[in-house]
């Protein structure tokens, strides 16, 4: 039998013998798992968060279907959980989940931009549109679990590829996902 693809989702609700099955157990663990990874990548409380979606898929390679320009990614079918997690602001995000405690952040939106200014010690990064509208904001924040290796040597001018998720407050800086220079 094949896995299921990615935009298939397993049944919920209790089993017809209304006990709980061995899905609904995995369901709750995957919950669970994308709620501490989005958690910890914001550096806010679990308790700020609820679950929104649990899909069962089939990611089309081992970097659980979230591409990063610095990451080369096996290209085998691994299975895992597509998981929504919700704030309580109302922004949701979406976690992917693959084996051994694989968790990947798939941020809603990509761009390549050019850096006006790093803070490092404010954990802000100030960019500017290379070309047309800044649909993405100038002012972006660093939050524990941003990618951000390069950020230390960045300076005014450099381009850089990034993914950026929605701020988890009204108002608030788009926070990054991941950032890496751009080729």
């Amino acid at each position: 039998m094949f896995p299921p693809t990615p935009t298939t989702s397993t049944p919920s609700g209790p089993s017809p013998t209304g006990t709980p099955s061995a899905g609904d157990a995995a369901r709750e663990k995957a919950a669970a798992r994308a709620i501490e990874a989005i958690a910890g990548w914001l550096g806010l409380p679990q308790t700020e968060f609820s679950i929104g979606l649990v899909e069962v898929v089939a990611w089309p390679d081992a970097c659980l279907g979230v591409t990063r320009p610095d990451l080369a990614c096996a290209q085998v079918v691994t299975p895992g959980e597509r998981v929504t997690v919700r704030h309580r602001s109302g922004v949701s995000y979406e976690v992917h989940l693959g084996p051994r405690e694989a968790a990947a952040w798939a941020a809603p939106f990509e761009s390549t931009r050019a850096i006006a200014s790093v803070d490092l010690a404010g954990g802000v990064v100030t960019l500017q549109a290379i070309a047309g509208n800044d649909e993405l904001g100038t002012r972006h924040r660093v939050v524990p679990g941003s990618a951000v290796a390069v950020l230390k040597d960045l300076k005014p001018g450099d381009r850089v590829r990034l993914a950026v998720a929605y701020p988890t407050t009204p108002g608030g800086m788009p926070v990054i996902v991941w950032l890496v220079r751009a080729q």
